[in-house]
């Protein structure tokens, strides 16, 4: 402090943050201190990235969420990207001024497999995922009737199974390719089941063989 005055002033730098710290600044003279406190303020983190519902079918969407360590002191880009290409997000998203968290779409393609897709945010050097599952349609996987001959007049009982389990209702579409062999228009397999029966009913004159068709999702 030089000659006649009473205090001088000096600059205190604040290293790169990543949480938010303080430091106790303490000035001495002649055995006596006075001290003040400085907070050091870290930049807003990427603390997550979740998607829901984390499961989707053929051309579907998940609403996934970029959440923040706290609220971002400025707009804060938050980059983004799928590694399959069967799963489509945006470049990036902002979280702006004053807010913690933002939400972006991620869309799936024609699934024909089931797989995973990885979806990663990145804010800063720090990177968060988050896994979305992608199902195939459900297909039928067999059709077998009991008993396989019938004596007419006489019916079977058929038994419709899907390669898994139904996640709603759904409609499985029937057919003969004998009009003296009937079926049900329709079947419903029901939520969490994979399969469902229906009853075949013959009525011929002579020995002949129908072919029974189960279609759904187009398979």
């Amino acid at each position: 402090i030089g000659a006649g005055l009473s205090s001088a002033t000096f600059t205190a730098t604040v290293a790169s943050l990543t949480s938010d710290q303080t430091a106790v600044l303490t000035s001495t003279l002649n055995g006596s201190s006075q001290t003040f406190t400085l907070t050091g303020s870290a930049p807003a983190q990427l603390s997550s990235v979740a998607c829901a519902p984390s499961t989707l079918s053929s051309n579907a969407s998940s609403t996934c969420t970029v959440t923040l360590s706290k609220a971002a002191i400025s707009a804060a880009t938050v980059t983004l990207s799928s590694n399959d290409g069967l799963l489509t997000v945006p470049a990036n998203v902002t979280v702006t001024s004053g807010q913690s968290s933002a939400t972006f779409s991620a869309t799936s393609g024609s699934v024909s497999s089931t797989q995973n897709a990885t979806v990663t945010a990145t804010l800063s050097g720090i990177s968060k995922q988050s896994v979305i599952s992608l199902a195939a349609a459900l297909q039928p996987s067999s059709l077998t009737c009991s008993p396989a001959i019938v004596n007419t007049p006489g019916t079977s009982l058929c038994t419709v199974t899907l390669t898994g389990a139904a996640s709603s209702p759904l409609t499985v579409t029937l057919s003969s390719n004998n009009t003296s062999v009937s079926v049900p228009a329709s079947i419903t397999v029901s939520t969490g089941t994979n399969n469902a029966t229906f009853t075949v009913t013959a009525a011929v004159t002579s020995d002949q063989a129908a072919l029974l068709t189960a279609t759904l999702n187009g398979a």
